[in-house]
């Protein structure tokens, strides 16, 4: 056994500037019409913070000379806020805090001194926000939702290449009010 604990935190804070969407008027097709600018800064931004802080354990355990599994377990709490900038509504602020528990396993196998193959699965964390132009509460925090990932793949490395080829799937649900569905991705 190998065991590992541990203690993550990371801090997010965006200041941002008002932003200028102002319509100036219609170019044409051959590009020969001639607009004035208008940089105005007219359009609300949003500004955030993010601080997450993850508590971890992990373990890996060598299961016979060409056999080793790794098993762990992270603790993520978020907490976000965001308010619009200057021109902005001050009472549309968000302010929230989110917990999550979060598991992972792997086994490998050996295969000769240089090759190992492996099959992984595990649960992670996805925190996204709003694009802030062309949509209601633009560049607000979005909860955070778990996505769920497997991995099928193979490795080679020695002391002048290294390679891999993996195969994998990622189910990652919105729970943002965009859109329905499923929004995964698979890959090879």
């Amino acid at each position: 056994h190998s065991l590992t604990v541990g203690v993550l935190e990371s801090r997010f804070v965006g200041l941002f500037n008002d932003e200028a969407y102002n319509l100036v008027g219609m170019g044409t097709i051959d590009g020969n019409t001639i607009v004035p600018s208008d940089p105005s800064l007219t359009t609300p931004n949003v500004d955030r913070t993010e601080r997450n802080t993850e508590l971890y354990l992990r373990d890996s355990v060598q299961i016979g000379p060409s056999w080793s599994a790794w098993g762990g377990v992270r603790h993520t709490t978020i907490h976000r806020t965001s308010w619009e900038t200057s021109t902005g509504d001050p009472d549309a602020a968000t302010d929230y805090t989110q917990s999550f528990t979060t598991p992972w396993l792997a086994v490998a196998r050996q295969i000769g001194e240089h090759d190992m193959v492996y099959l992984s699965w595990g649960e992670g964390v996805e925190s996204d926000i709003v694009p802030t132009h062309g949509f209601p509460d633009g560049g607000k925090p979005l909860s955070s939702t778990l996505s769920r990932q497997w991995e099928l793949g193979y490795k080679h490395g020695d002391e002048s290449h290294q390679w891999g080829l993996t195969a994998y799937d990622v189910d990652q649900p919105l729970d943002d009010g965009l859109s329905t569905g499923d929004f995964g991705h698979d890959g090879i």
